[in-house]
């Protein structure tokens, strides 16, 4: 089931050390924000294989709404928001259990990434400062996000190119790998 961002956090201290938990999940929001972008968030899902509909990331809002997660079966983990903001104090690429599967460590923050198609950049990363200011918009390029196989899958509008992005985590090692695979042209 799709649970609340209080839930998860709950989860992710308890059950850290499973690996086979991803999750897509729920931030405090607004009850009319919320009422936007929740129809994807109600019943029972798969989190193997799960598809967002465009409108719960096209906004802000909302796409700072729906978070996802990986685990390493040590306790650490990869969690951050589908448009790629860190918008929790956990959230991070790579936060290692240094003394599994407690003690957890924030070792990599985030990835900005900028990729460039005929000779010009596209910014794909998010961030969202003190002040609710945010730069760049990375998630408006946004064309899809889905889980395959419990592993997060961001796919970017680049002009007339597709490009997707994947993060996982090593299991039994404190490792999280991200690719970009250019999938149209």
């Amino acid at each position: 089931t799709v649970i609340g961002s209080d839930e998860w956090a709950a989860q992710i201290a308890a059950r850290g050390e499973r690996d086979e938990i991803t999750a897509v999940a729920r931030r405090s929001l607004q009850p009319r924000t919320l009422r936007r972008c929740a129809h994807s968030m109600s019943g029972e899902r798969s989190l193997d294989q799960l598809t967002l509909p465009r409108a719960d990331f096209v906004e802000r809002d909302c796409a700072l709404a729906r978070e996802w997660l990986v685990t390493n079966g040590l306790g650490g983990f990869a969690c951050g928001t589908v448009a790629q903001a860190n918008t929790r104090r956990y959230h991070g690429l790579l936060v290692a259990a240094l003394a599994p599967p407690v003690e957890r460590t924030l070792m990599v923050a985030k990835l900005d990434a900028t990729a460039h198609y005929q000779g010009k950049p596209f910014e794909l990363a998010c961030n969202e400062y003190g002040d609710g200011t945010m730069s760049p918009h990375g998630y408006a390029r946004l064309a899809a996000f889905h889980l395959e196989d419990g592993i997060p899958v961001w796919t970017y509008a680049l002009a007339a190119a597709r490009l997707e992005q994947r993060i996982w985590m090593a299991h039994g090692r404190n490792t999280t790998y991200v690719s970009f695979t250019l999938v149209h042209a």
